[in-house]
């Protein structure tokens, strides 16, 4: 770094201290942690581990945007058991997220057919494992979640009733509760989680999801997210990939909400693209960036980004797939993730997304 540089670099540090000593344990502030069109996003989390003796670490989290966007979390978690063979998690989440996006169903939905709708669900999750090795963890999970749709509160744009129907859009008319259960595996190889320079995290995740009321909106999913990190020129710079892949699996006669449904588009896959711009029971999504570390505290970011939707499972495949190309900012110290910005351009126009962590 050069010496002009430090007392600014010093001067951060400073203002960052208190959430990195906080990270581990207390309140710290939060930053994003919401939907990325959700305006500015702002909270606290409070963490406690170890709340009783060595077993169970407890942690708490509240957010809230300018658009009127709530996040609420308490997890109770139980990470070192037997050993820490076994692991176990109790998770309570509300969501209310009044704007959200809605363009219609399918990869040829039209850019002027945007609505919004407000979405409102709570969920109770719990979840069991074991950890055979220090890197792989598996287990089964089980619990309920209760959904409540109704009107977008966007001004500027019309609400989701006013252009679709329940013929066109499940569930627009009445949303179900559902049963949740599920099992997953996943392995974790990287070198540091926070800013991993080699190795990868990949999970493979099924989930049922059981209509209590209704009977016609229950379905299978398969979900796999596979993330990998390579060294690249120099010690400091990492080329990071990833894949996510997103299958529903229904009964003749039976629809996949679309409030469930998996979406690309936005900052956390598709850039280029406005939030949830494509939404379908199944998606693809590819990004490659490379993490340049300019300075000691900016990193540069390239990237590419690749995705699709498609209705049925046997269309999986790359044909179709639409893309973005971009550019951002990190600004860390250490290993610290302060803030980040990127600005991603797609046929669609370009698109600029502030962030409070790496995009994967």
């Amino acid at each position: 770094m050069r010496p002009g540089r430090r007392p600014l670099a010093r001067a951060l540090a400073i203002l960052a201290a208190p959430w990195m000593l906080a990270a581990q344990e207390g309140i710290v502030p939060v930053i994003g942690g919401l939907p990325f069109d959700s305006g500015l996003a702002l909270g606290v989390e409070y963490r406690k581990p170890e709340l009783v003796g060595y077993w169970l670490d407890f942690g708490a989290k509240a957010i809230a945007s300018t658009k009127k966007y709530e996040f609420l979390e308490v997890r109770l978690a139980a990470p070192r058991l037997a050993g820490k063979r076994l692991f176990a998690e109790t998770e309570f989440r509300y969501r209310n997220f009044p704007e959200d996006d809605f363009w219609g169903i399918g990869h040829k939905s039209a850019r002027e057919s945007r609505t919004t709708f407000r979405l409102e669900d709570f969920t109770a999750l719990g979840s069991f494992g074991v950890r055979p090795v220090r890197w792989l963890e598996a287990g089964v999970t089980g619990g309920m979640l209760k959904v409540n749709t109704g009107p977008g509160k966007d001004k500027d744009r019309p609400s989701i009733e006013e252009r679709f129907t329940a013929a066109d859009t499940p569930a627009l008319d009445r949303q179900p509760d559902y049963f949740l259960s599920g099992a997953f595996v996943r392995a974790d190889s990287r070198d540091h989680p926070a800013h991993p320079h080699s190795g990868g995290w990949y999970e493979l995740r099924w989930t049922r999801f059981h209509d209590r009321d209704l009977g016609r909106h229950q379905f299978h999913r398969f979900r796999a997210d596979l993330r990998h990190f390579l060294p690249s020129f120099r010690e400091e710079d990492v080329l990071a990939l990833r894949a996510v892949a997103v299958v529903s699996e229904r009964g003749a006669g039976r629809s996949v909400p679309f409030f469930l449904q998996p979406t690309v588009g936005g900052g956390g896959d598709l850039r280029g693209y406005h939030q949830y711009r494509f939404r379908d029971e199944n998606a693809l999504a590819f990004n490659l960036e490379y993490r340049w570390r300019a300075r000691e505290m900016f990193h540069a970011v390239g990237f590419a980004d690749a995705g699709r939707v498609f209705s049925r499972p046997g269309e999986m495949g790359l044909r179709g797939l639409r893309g973005s190309l971009g550019a951002g900012g990190r600004l860390k110290i250490g290993n610290f993730f302060l803030l980040g910005a990127d600005l991603g351009w797609s046929p669609d126009g370009f698109r600029f997304w502030f962030r409070g962590a790496h995009s994967f």
